[in-house]
């Protein structure tokens, strides 16, 4: 079962995201985790900045919670048959994309994500 894992990073990007998204829990970062060639993997999107690819990628759960704050750390199950598997296909898509990093933070738009 694919999980979506959501965390609040450190960091000046992950401020603007949580101040952009408006809601009253601190996360500003999620990862779905996807099987991928029998490995376990994260899927997420990070900036340039951050990382040598920008945008969607794909990372061990260690590299994922690296840069997580203290205690700001959750993990979400989803309970309705297949969708878990369409999340996941989804952002394998994305991956394979190559979606890069919003920098605009738009919600709106799908041509690239933060």
């Amino acid at each position: 079962m694919e999980i979506l894992f959501f965390e609040k990073v450190r960091g000046i990007i992950s401020g603007i995201i949580s101040a952009s998204i408006k809601d009253s829990l601190p996360y500003s970062h999620c990862g779905i985790h996807a099987k991928e060639k029998q490995q376990w993997k994260v899927i997420h999107s990070v900036a340039r900045e951050l990382s040598n690819i920008d945008g969607v990628q794909q990372c061990s759960l260690d590299d994922f919670i690296t840069y997580s704050d203290d205690s700001c750390f959750i993990v979400l199950r989803c309970r309705i048959d297949n969708v878990d598997f369409l999340i996941a296909s989804a952002a394998k898509d994305y991956v394979k994309r190559k979606t890069p990093f919003d920098y605009q933070f738009n919600m709106a738009d799908s041509s690239a994500f933060f």
